[in-house]
């Protein structure tokens, strides 16, 4: 047995999920999001605030029931405000849909996450596991890498066949252009890169 210094043998037990109180000002109408461009477009938006409103990192995703458009949840990078590196956008989008729902798996097929910027490795495999049947998003890892220094980390060169084997459509670049905007932005900001 290994004795540990109870200095550090603080244990938590709960983490809550809190987005940014400026999130509950929205809403999310289901008839503006009738096509991948609009969704990206609020996913932009949100990424956006959240730069501006200093509550975060770049990075936002949403989940959308495809069959009604409606939000299931929102996503937004909370690594800094939770101090856990795995508070991804994705992840974040992903754990709120499932407890929205009620179950683990978004797994009847009419989910799908949208993205700001291409899964990192981590959000990769997350996604497999969901359910999701469908991932859009805007900027490429090299984008992300180019523009803010961020480490995405590895990804297998296959990653999209790998998605498609899993019955996981992939639509990528969705207006790729603003979504690289975003991630200037919060480098003219003085975003911290961790």
């Amino acid at each position: 047995m290994v004795n540990h210094p109870k200095t550090i043998m603080k244990i938590t037990t709960q983490k809550n999920i809190i987005l940014p109180s400026w999130v509950d000002h929205y809403k999310f109408d289901t008839l503006s999001l009738m096509n991948d461009i609009d969704k990206m477009e609020l996913v932009i938006e949100l990424a956006q605030q959240n730069i501006l409103k200093r509550t975060g990192g770049p990075f936002s995703a949403l989940v959308i029931n495809s069959e009604s458009n409606e939000v299931v949840s929102v996503g937004l990078n909370l690594v800094e405000s939770m101090k856990t590196s795995i508070a991804h956008a994705e992840i974040v989008a992903l754990l709120l849909a499932q407890a929205n729902i009620g179950n683990y798996r978004l797994h009847d097929g009419t989910y799908e996450l949208i993205s700001l910027a291409q899964p990192c490795s981590m959000c990769y495999g997350a996604i497999f596991w969901s359910g999701i049947k469908k991932v859009i998003y805007g900027a490429t890892k090299q984008d992300v890498q180019e523009i803010t220094g961020f480490d995405e980390g590895p990804l297998p060169s296959d990653w999209i066949d790998e998605m498609k084997k899993r019955d996981i459509s992939i639509i990528s670049r969705v207006n790729q252009k603003k979504a690289c905007e975003v991630l200037s932005l919060y480098v003219e900001n003085d975003g911290l890169i961790y």
